[in-house]
């Protein structure tokens, strides 16, 4: 996963809310393979990031 997925994800949760009119409680993103700066990128949007493996 890199910055631009985390990007591209938190653009559709801008439209979920849009269209739907609600929020999601969490924004979460599971991945066996994370990007450093898209981890940083998380963390600073507040959109979670969690790698399955941790090396």
């Amino acid at each position: 996963m890199s910055k631009g997925d985390v990007a591209t994800f938190l653009r559709k949760i801008e439209v979920h809310e849009t269209k739907e009119g609600i929020s999601p409680d969490k924004r979460l993103t599971i991945s066996p393979m994370i990007d450093k700066t898209a981890l940083e990128f998380s963390a600073q949007t507040g959109a979670g990031a969690m790698p399955i493996l941790k090396r």
